[in-house]
């Protein structure tokens, strides 16, 4: 399909969008309020899949996000077999909304939606957040967290959660190839074995403020599974058991991204997030989903508790835009030192030295150094140290 779209069908439910597109950047993605992905539904009515680059190239058929700790318990809005799509989540609220207020001044839309249209329903919730941003070396790719819950009464163990996409990228999606890399968590298409314009594909970002889950696969998958019951297929590629990491022959292929296990008590919540990137190259690809790292882990919030010097206080460490901002919690009244040093260890600027107690925010203007890694170290009262990495673009 060449040109943008004059007509575009949107559908309303639950007073919110079902479908909103992420367009400010270089490419452009449809999320869903249904945990799809692209499309609402693998027949493509409402939405417009992910285009790369913005409105040149089509390269999504369908995608799901799905969630789940066996294959009786599989959680998604993927294809189910020779039957219409999965339901399993169901939309919860308004629907899609703008993320207000936003947390990062992008483009941010959510919803919420639980697994009621399972049949064997755990009480299981997600709140589902993306972001894009339209600044140079991060408008080529859609961040997605998904937040679970668990609003049960029974420990939901063992659990993983996924992204299947069926991408279908032109010319022709029989003869396309994958690949996966391990070392950027993750998995993509292009065209043809020797023709790598678009390549597009999934990248696993991370867990936080949890510790970081391993990546369970990175896998190609055959446009439909090896046979019923879907959903243990499902879970035998969330969980590893089938690995194809790089493409066996050219082919119709789908991709999945896995993170896990993890343990969700009754009440307790898990953040996972992925990324769905594009590139005019293999190479240029590659170098967008370390862009999307990068934008994760300078933006999304970690929590660190140390156990000496600083011990009972947490630092969040966020670079937005220009900005460098620190959010701490210091249950004890105490004197901190934070430093600022350059890659070769050169002192920059002390930066705060003085007490500290309870929640609070620092903010200092970073707009006149030059782009580049640089070092914070945060002295405890006791002269133990806290050492934090940021970088200037």
């Amino acid at each position: 399909m060449a040109g943008r779209p004059i007509v575009m069908i949107i559908l309303l439910i639950l007073n919110g969008w079902i479908t909103m597109d992420h367009d400010t950047g270089n490419c452009l993605l449809s999320v869903c309020s249904n945990a799809a992905i692209g499309f609402y539904e693998s027949g493509q009515v409402h939405g417009s899949g992910f285009w790369y680059p913005q409105w040149v190239t089509q390269t999504l058929f369908f995608g799901s996000m799905a969630a789940g700790n066996s294959g009786g318990y599989v959680v998604d809005s993927y294809y189910r077999q020779n039957q219409p799509d999965d339901r399993d989540w169901k939309e919860l609220g308004d629907s899609l909304n703008h993320h207000i207020p936003p947390e990062f001044g992008l483009q941010e839309y959510d919803c919420e939606y639980d697994d009621r249209g399972h049949p064997t329903p755990k009480n299981l919730y997600c709140f589902q957040y993306s972001v894009m941003d339209a600044s140079p070396d991060y408008d080529d790719f859609v961040i997605i967290e998904f937040i679970y819950k668990n609003n049960g009464s029974s420990a939901l163990n063992g659990m993983y959660s996924a992204i299947f996409i069926d991408f279908d990228v032109p010319p022709n999606y029989t003869e396309n190839y994958g690949k996966s890399d391990p070392l950027l968590r993750t998995v993509y298409l292009q065209p043809s074995q020797s023709n790598e314009n678009p390549t597009v594909g999934i990248v696993y970002l991370g867990s936080k403020p949890q510790p970081s889950l391993p990546v369970a696969n990175l896998s190609m998958v055959r446009y439909y599974f090896p046979g019923p019951p879907m959903d243990s297929q499902k879970f035998l590629y969330m969980n590893g058991t089938y690995q194809i990491p790089e493409s066996p022959y050219p082919y119709d292929w789908s991709v999945v991204a896995s993170a896990g296990p993890f343990d969700l008590p009754p009440g307790e919540e898990y953040h996972v997030a992925f990324a769905i990137v594009g590139g005019t190259s293999s190479s240029q690809y590659l170098n967008h989903c370390q862009n999307a790292i990068w934008f994760y882990d300078s933006l999304w919030a970690g929590i660190e508790e140390e156990e000496t010097g600083v011990k009972d206080s947490y630092w969040f460490k966020n670079l937005i835009r220009d900005r460098l901002i620190i959010n701490y919690r210091s249950d004890h009244r105490a004197s901190f030192h934070i430093i600022l040093y350059d890659c070769s260890g050169r002192r920059i600027s002390n930066l705060y030295s003085g007490p500290l107690k309870g929640k609070g925010r620092l903010s200092w203007d970073m707009s006149r150094l030059p782009s580049g890694i640089y070092f914070l170290q945060i002295q405890g009262p006791d002269h133990s140290e806290l050492h934090k990495i940021i970088r200037i673009e």
